[in-house]
């Protein structure tokens, strides 16, 4: 897939340019592992959305909205793969930044609860 091929060149100029911990190449690498989820490359895409938790968790604090839709990607590409308990998990920490980003009753929070 093009998209892909242009996430993951994207990528590793980033990374190569900005560093691994630079915002701007975890929001490369967040893209490149909602791709491989579309791709139904759901084990790459889980592996790269953690990593893209951790730099995000030390660049914008771990309550951060960013943060909070990382979760909400890994519980989807958990619950595309059948892992039920692990996407559950992971849209529930994700929960609570995004009710104080997005509100009570908005759709990005109810996509939370599905």
């Amino acid at each position: 897939d093009k998209a892909l091929e242009l996430f993951q060149e994207a990528f590793r100029i980033r990374k190569s340019k900005l560093g691994m911990e630079c915002i701007d190449t975890a929001d490369t690498l967040f893209m490149l592992g909602k791709c491989l989820a579309k791709n139904g490359r759901n084990e790459e895409s889980i592996e790269k959305l953690k990593q893209v938790v951790e730099i995000r968790k030390r660049s914008l604090g771990p309550d951060s909205v960013e943060v909070a839709n990382c979760y909400h990607s890994i519980g989807l590409a958990y619950s595309t793969r059948g892992n039920y308990e692990s996407a559950l998990q992971n849209l529930r920490d994700g929960l609570p930044a995004r009710i104080e980003y997005f509100g009570d009753d908005s759709e990005e929070t109810g996509e939370s609860y599905q």
